[in-house]
């Protein structure tokens, strides 16, 4: 799969790595920016694999039917991957558009980065000393994706 961005070419084994590797473009300028700023770029990426995916979703309809049912079967899984792609990415552009400031959105992407790859936030993860109670607030995963650099 290639992708051309800012007129250099780059090629991705799948659809997972293009997507994590254009929502980490906003991410990488994000601090120094305002949050509109990086609400739009996140759409505007949002908008771009969406773009890509019914693209590829139509090259696969256009294609003949295959006789073959183990190619059927295949060719329909990718066709809804693509569907499926098409409508979390059109979600993720309306709830970082809601976000009211840009931990909100860090958050969203970070989910769904993580998403993409079968995994999530360790949530309830903590280290705590019972001893001395040194409890910490919050969710240490979320404090350390959100700390400033």
């Amino acid at each position: 799969m290639h992708i051309i961005v800012n007129n250099k070419q780059f090629k991705f084994s799948d659809l997972k790595e293009l997507i994590a590797y254009l929502m980490e473009i906003p991410l990488a300028h994000a601090k120094h920016g305002s949050i509109d700023a990086f609400k739009e770029n996140i759409s505007t990426a949002s908008i771009l694999v969406s773009e890509l995916c019914a693209i590829q979703h139509a090259e696969l309809s256009g294609l003949p039917v295959p006789q073959d049912t183990e190619t059927k079967k295949k060719r329909t899984a990718q066709k809804v991957m693509f569907s499926r792609t098409i409508t979390r990415m059109n979600q993720l552009a309306i709830f970082c558009n809601r976000a009211k400031d840009k931990n909100k959105v860090y958050t969203l992407i970070y989910d769904f980065i993580l998403s993409l790859e079968g995994k999530a936030l360790l949530s309830g993860f903590q280290l705590t000393h019972k001893v001395h109670k040194d409890t910490p607030r919050g969710n240490a995963e979320h404090h350390s994706i959100l700390r400033p650099q």
